[in-house]
């Protein structure tokens, strides 16, 4: 995994007391920093962050901590850790960035500004013509730009963390950009002509457990990517395949008067959403984020299995649903209920 830089703000001259993590620490220096203080800066590896904040955290000297990503090191990292116990330590197989980091870049990344809005829209648009054209490769563009990944990962981690802050930033970003995308799409179904029997449409009136199984993967593979700060756009394009296509079919065919198949498709979109962020949930506790305080881990003791629980309940609810309406062999093969 890549290598960070710890700078932490400290009052006194003494060295830091890291503790066990000593040995975690590639390369350490400090310099002075105003009256009585001093600038320590560490190199180490991305997950072995979280271990040294929380040491140093607890420390009542330490007055500002900052994670600095690193591009480069010269010397590179296996001579740094040549002399070093942690040498012959394997890296974890699933390795993951401090929680502090994972969450200010969720952060960033789910906010309700400018470019949220022009992106939901946008990609409202070129969904909706795709599918009204049929054409697989519109509607993949489409989610491309989709800024749906941010805030449904971001509601996963406020419950792994147990922030409800955070959970209801979250749900505000996530209804904002998907109620967007379903008011913009039934203005489009009530000015343009929608045939609901076009193959892209009619493959999202329906749920089958391809789509369970998608929208799950979509999930796991979403929550392991950033826990790992790895930017990948295919990661984007399957959390918005299970996301916006079906929300925007739902408003299109609401808007043309086709009430059953805008029924099918908001109910697609409801077991997705389900999926994405029940999978999210399980592989952020699978990886072992908690939160920092003794207290919100007690917490997250109940909260975690409660949610995972209720995600469950939910899609067990919505897919049992969708059976009864259409017949339980449309979960085996979509066309199956007519």
């Amino acid at each position: 995994m890549a290598l960070r830089q710890l700078d932490i703000v400290a009052t006194g001259e003494d060295d830091l007391d890291l503790g066990e993590h000593e040995d975690r620490v590639l390369h350490h220096w400090h310099v002075a920093a105003g009256d009585d203080a001093r600038l320590h800066s560490l190199i180490l590896r991305a997950e072995h962050v979280e271990g040294v904040v929380e040491r140093v955290h607890d420390l009542e000297r330490v007055q500002v901590v900052v994670t600095r990503a690193l591009e480069s090191c010269l010397p590179d990292v296996d001579e740094l850790e040549e002399d070093d116990e942690v040498k012959d330590e394997p890296e974890p197989l699933f390795a993951r960035v401090s929680r502090e980091e994972l969450r200010e870049r969720m952060d960033k990344d789910s906010a309700i500004d400018g470019p949220f809005i022009v992106l939901v829209v946008a990609s409202t648009i070129v969904a909706a013509v795709g599918l009204a054209m049929d054409n697989t490769a519109v509607v993949i563009g489409a989610m491309v730009i989709a800024p749906l990944v941010g805030p449904n990962l971001l509601l996963a981690l406020s419950t792994a963390l147990v922030d409800w802050r955070l959970g209801v930033r979250a749900a505000l970003v996530n209804g904002a950009g998907s109620g967007g995308a379903f008011l913009l799409s039934l203005l489009v179904g009530l000015v343009m002509s929608v045939n609901p029997e076009v193959g892209e449409i009619a493959i999202r009136t329906q749920v089958s457990l391809a789509d369970v199984a998608l929208a799950l993967a979509a999930g796991t593979a979403g929550a392991l990517s950033v826990t790992r700060a790895v930017d990948s756009a295919l990661i984007g394009v399957m959390v918005a395949a299970a996301l916006l296509p079906p929300v925007v079919v739902s408003g299109m065919l609401l808007g043309s008067g086709d009430v059953d198949g805008a029924a099918g498709a908001g109910l697609l979109f409801a077991v997705n959403l389900v999926c994405v962020n029940l999978a999210a949930v399980a592989t952020f506790a699978l990886l072992g984020l908690k939160p920092r305080l003794w207290q919100d881990r007690q917490d997250a003791a109940w909260v975690v299995p409660t949610a995972v629980g209720i995600w469950v309940a939910l899609l067990l609810t919505f897919v049992s649903l969708m059976a009864w309406l259409r017949g339980w062999a449309i979960l085996i093969w979509p066309g199956a209920g007519g």
